[in-house]
């Protein structure tokens, strides 16, 4: 087991069940939280501009996790 550890605290999670000499341990970095990229893929992706992100946002349609949820 390692400890993984993201914006809500720490955790334990199983390792590789092998282990290499020159390879470090650890859990690398965090598994992103919910709404973390939303913004960003219905931008750069999806080609919606700030205005409609920005609308979605405020409709609750959207999470950001800067934002505190609407409603």
């Amino acid at each position: 087991m390692v400890t993984a550890e993201d914006g809500a605290g720490s955790f334990e999670v199983t390792g590789l069940p092998w282990r290499m000499s020159a390879m470090p341990t650890g859990s690398g970095a965090a598994a992103p939280v919910l709404g973390q990229h939303g913004p960003v893929i219905l931008a750069d992706v999806l080609g919606n501009g700030p205005a409609q992100v920005e609308e979605l946002l405020g409709l609750g349609a959207l999470r950001h996790p800067d934002r505190p949820a609407s409603g």
